[in-house]
């Protein structure tokens, strides 16, 4: 005579503990994560543009409007932003591609991170870097999000990152600095100033590069 085991929920009960310990060990990263750097929890926001006085300046083969009082001091590649007025200084330079973007490429070549972002090799540098800044809750994304965000953004409350509306751009925001990409055919037009320039200004500089 052969005895029947009588069925058990061992099984079911062993799944659920491996749930819970996953669910518990992913809550402790999450809680860590977001107290030692909050800036990994910022998302894209995308804003309009509000007209705000300027004055036209060309700088190669672009136009850029600037408030009154800044200057500029014109280069071969790289053009000196300053305003001793406002204590704004910074610069802007024109680039094809980003410093050491072949490298942070590779680097995306995770099995983790392919799972969550399947065309990467397709995608140009400004939607590849959107689709990654867009995830806020993904463990595996946190290290390939934090070499985007300048580390001057770190622990501060009023740091941002925006689109101005309608752009192929990324401002990383912060009221004592800034760092805007402007993605625009071939070329990349990066703006990096230091000093008190307000939120609504910075929009509107960044939204301003276009084209000759």
């Amino acid at each position: 005579m052969v005895l029947r085991q009588k069925p058990t929920t061992q099984g079911i009960r062993f799944i659920f503990g491996i749930g819970i310990i996953a669910l518990s060990i992913y809550l402790f990263y999450i809680a860590l994560a977001k107290n030692n750097s909050p800036e990994l929890f910022l998302i894209p926001e995308t804003k309009a543009a509000q007209e705000s006085l300027c004055s036209t300046e060309t700088i190669g083969d672009y136009f850029i409007c600037l408030p009154e009082g800044i200057t500029l001091s014109r280069g071969t590649e790289m053009i000196e932003v300053l305003s001793l007025q406002k204590r704004i200084r910074g610069s802007i330079e024109f680039m094809n591609t980003l410093p050491m973007e072949t490298q942070w490429r590779q680097s995306l070549k995770n099995p983790l991170i392919k799972l969550f972002i399947k065309d990467m090799d397709d995608m140009d540098t400004f939607h590849l870097m959107l689709t990654i800044l867009e995830y806020r809750y993904n463990p595996s994304l946190m290290g390939a999000k934090a070499k985007l965000i300048p580390p001057w953004m770190k622990n501060n409350p009023s740091a941002a990152i925006i689109i101005p509306e309608g752009r192929e751009a990324l401002l990383f925001y912060t009221p004592s600095q800034l760092l805007g990409l402007v993605f625009s055919g071939k070329d990349i037009v990066m703006l990096s100033l230091t000093g008190n320039i307000d939120q609504i200004q910075a929009i509107s500089i960044m939204d301003s590069v276009k084209p000759i």
